[in-house]
């Protein structure tokens, strides 16, 4: 199945380009078009369990499931300082959150996305993490943003070897050509094409994400994803360039080129 969605769903600048402004309910409202969210709000703090219920108490689509982004304390910092307490972090952000969420049959994937300075002399100690969860049960993804990780074969058979999966990209320094992913899933973000601020420093770090797919670069896209799509069980999809409302605009879409059904905000409007 497709899972195709958006990185989050609570920006105010959505409120009219995407939410209508009496939407007081916006994820119940932003389930009722897609089936799927990157909950981004997890990498910046680890929730109490009460609003994790809630969040999936307020979707309206049965079939509705959550990605989870790994506790940026983990991925940014413990990783490759203290592996210790980054397992026991990890084990328990699994215990406490992300099984609850399997069992309600709500939880799509886990995004572990790296810092840039990641590079592959420390992907043993990722492995050594992946290790220590139930990969079995979860599927976990990981998602590179150092160049040299970017199609690196090594990198990813250590990362498979440990259970997990390596996300595609497009994004500024990757276009996504081809879906390299071995497993029975295979995740996707897409970060916009905003070479010129991608690595740059901004006002805002909105900014580097403030791009919006033509439907010129969105029908590649398409065909690539129609092309593999038969060798997976799940899809896992997500727009991440979300000022102004354009990663749902992106992902309603790429969702027509794919063919998929869905509601729009019009008719709900209705």
């Amino acid at each position: 199945m497709i899972y195709l969605g958006c990185s989050g769903w609570s920006y105010p600048d959505w409120v009219g380009p995407f939410y209508p402004r009496k939407a007081t309910e916006k994820l119940s409202f932003y389930s009722g078009i897609f089936n799927t969210v990157e909950i981004n709000t997890t990498f910046y703090r680890i929730p109490d369990a009460g609003m994790v219920t809630g969040w999936m108490k307020r979707v309206s689509n049965r079939d509705f499931k959550f990605s989870v982004k790994f506790p940026g304390q983990v991925t940014h910092k413990d990783i490759l300082g203290d592996l210790e307490r980054a397992v026991t972090t990890s084990v328990d952000f699994e215990e406490r959150y992300l099984k609850p969420m399997a069992m309600e049959n709500r939880l799509a994937a886990v995004l572990l996305q790296l810092p840039p300075y990641f590079t592959i002399k420390s992907t043993h100690r990722l492995a050594t993490l992946l290790k220590s969860l139930n990969t079995d049960a979860i599927g976990y993804f990981v998602e590179p943003r150092h160049q040299t990780l970017y199609g690196n074969s090594q990198f990813r058979e250590e990362i498979a070897s440990a259970g997990a999966g390596v996300v595609e990209i497009d994004g500024p320094e990757k276009e996504f050509l081809d879906i390299s992913s071995t497993g029975k899933s295979f995740y996707m973000r897409l970060h916009g094409r905003n070479y010129d601020l991608w690595n740059r420093k901004t006002d805002t770090p909105s900014e580097r994400y403030d791009y919006e797919y033509s439907t010129e670069d969105l029908k590649p896209i398409s065909e690539v994803i129609r092309k593999n799509i038969g060798k997976y069980e799940d899809a896992f999809i997500y727009f991440n360039n979300h000022p102004r409302g354009k990663a749902p605009r992106n992902a309603m879409a790429l969702s027509t080129l794919l063919g998929l059904p869905r509601d729009t905000p019009q008719k709900r409007l209705i």
